[in-house]
């Protein structure tokens, strides 16, 4: 998966969670901006939401350095690497 087919699948499930249209966003999108309500319990549910979608686990030392949505796909893209490889 290339990492514009990541980052519209990660819009697309960011949305379908925040029940929301958030089509706007860009890679250089700050996560805790992406709604007027979002808090860090809601950030990290939807965290947890994004590794249902994907099938990946995000490692909790490492959510502290996601921030943007490039952060986030970057990292999405990398652990998707690491699973393709252990097949």
């Amino acid at each position: 998966m290339t990492e514009a087919e990541i980052f519209q699948k990660t819009v697309q499930h960011m949305g379908e969670y925040l029940e929301r249209d958030i089509v706007h966003l860009s890679m250089d999108s700050r996560l805790d901006a992406i709604a007027p309500d979002m808090d860090s319990l809601k950030l990290f549910e939807m965290i947890l939401y994004l590794e249902d979608c994907f099938n990946v686990d995000f490692d909790q030392s490492s959510l502290g350095n996601i921030e943007t949505m490039r952060d986030l796909v970057t990292y999405i893209e990398s652990m998707l690497s690491v699973k393709d490889a252990t097949v």
